[in-house]
């Protein structure tokens, strides 16, 4: 399947299930309630109301982030990768020009035990990211990987060591010597 009206062959398509988003839907209706409700109900002073209102507008935000998260479909294409969505910008990043590949680890404890991944692509002058409550994340940064060793990438040593706790070595990542004319997209028909 043709995305755009291009001719970028979609490969595999990647989506947040509603499942990874349902804490951060709680987490938005329970601060709207906290804050909205007594803004709402209650006579407070002007400042508590600024306060509440300022809140009111972060926990907004936050909905309405993670609503675009939800819509939006992350396509790994031949000839690069691409978002769509309802309400989510579309970008396009082409395996090409793709000149960033950061992969971080934020925890959620002090043993490093739990926590979550993000990747953070950039190419084009578009920027992309992805974190690992994605469908198919490990798939995603796999590919983009392989394009990064393609394009002789210079990796940070945090994205290295993050690639191998994935079990992608950086030792599979083609070399960086390549001249452009020799390097290998795979079965993708670059222009």
């Amino acid at each position: 399947m043709m995305v755009g009206g291009d001719d970028w062959q979609v490969k595999s398509r990647h989506r947040y299930p509603m499942r990874a988003l349902a804490g951060d839907l709680f987490r938005t209706s329970i601060g709207l309630i906290l804050t909205a409700g007594p803004l709402l109900l209650v006579d407070l002073v002007d400042v508590l109301k600024v306060i509440l209102f300022l809140l009111v507008i972060v926990f907004l935000i936050f909905g309405f982030r993670t609503m675009i998260r939800q819509a939006t479909t992350v396509m790994l294409c031949d000839k690069g990768i691409r978002t769509a969505g309802r309400f989510a910008p579309k970008k396009s990043i082409s395996w090409r020009n793709m000149q960033v590949l950061k992969l971080r680890y934020f925890s959620t404890r002090r043993d490093r035990e739990a926590g979550w991944m993000q990747l953070q692509l950039g190419g084009e002058g578009e920027k992309l990211s992805l974190d690992s409550a994605i469908d198919g994340f490990e798939q995603i940064v796999a590919e983009t990987t392989g394009i990064a060793g393609i394009n002789g990438l210079n990796l940070e040593t945090t994205t290295l060591e993050n690639l191998k706790a994935m079990g992608l070595a950086p030792a599979e990542l083609a070399p960086a010597e390549l001249a452009p004319a020799e390097k290998d997209y795979g079965d993708a028909h670059l222009r």
